[in-house]
């Protein structure tokens, strides 16, 4: 909502379509925008005296001749079709609505930090410290000490299960505390990866605290 009143947008292609990098798209209102930004007027490539000059769009992109990358998404497009992208983000949001149902029924084991469509965001919390809010305006509050130790801890459990093949999972600072994002994306992922993600940072985050 709201894309109309804008002048350009970018378009992430490689993202929930499931695109390679390069394929992402610059939308903008008025053409001549990418020509004026763009154009080199390289004569050993566009000469204005042949015929259909009209379809010489390499002054238009960054990219000059490598305009073949929009062929990845038109055949994605026409394999998938827009039913199938479609599911392929809703099963992307039901993935993390699971997610999120999990850790708010882990008796306090998962703390929800943020998170919005398909991304959660949480943090695992060690048996002494729970009941513990880990919301942003609570870790804002954290006392120094406790902010260190659980601070430590998602480095090391990413570590541990990046070391093992467990999962590959980041984690990011939210109001300079490590927390795990979980983006979801990939259509093979099932309820089942996701339980066992959780199940690991579990296990390993006992063990780091017992140990």
């Amino acid at each position: 909502d709201g894309v109309d009143r804008s002048d350009s947008f970018v378009w992430n292609l490689h993202k929930m379509m499931g695109m390679t990098q390069q394929c992402t798209a610059l939308l903008v209102r008025e053409p001549g925008r990418l020509e004026e930004c763009f154009a080199l007027r390289a004569d050993y490539l566009f000469q204005p005296d042949k015929l259909h000059t009209e379809y010489d769009s390499g002054d238009r992109t960054f990219q000059c001749a490598r305009r073949i990358d929009v062929l990845k998404l038109w055949l994605a497009w026409k394999h998938h079709g827009d039913s199938g992208f479609a599911t392929r983000i809703d099963h992307a949001v039901a993935m993390a609505e699971h997610a999120a149902r999990r850790i708010d029924a882990s008796d306090g084991e998962f703390q929800r930090v943020a998170g919005t469509f398909s991304n959660v965001v949480f943090g695992w919390v060690p048996p002494h410290l729970r009941p513990l809010d880990l919301s942003p305006a609570a870790i804002a509050e954290l006392a120094p000490e406790v902010h260190a130790e659980l601070h430590a801890l998602a480095p090391r459990i990413k570590a541990r299960m990046q070391t093992e093949g467990a999962a590959m999972i980041g984690f990011q600072p939210i109001g300079g505390l490590n927390t795990f994002r979980l983006l979801f994306m990939n259509p093979e992922v099932d309820t089942d990866d996701v339980d066992a993600m959780l199940d690991r940072v579990s296990e390993y985050g006992h063990d780091l605290v017992e140990g």
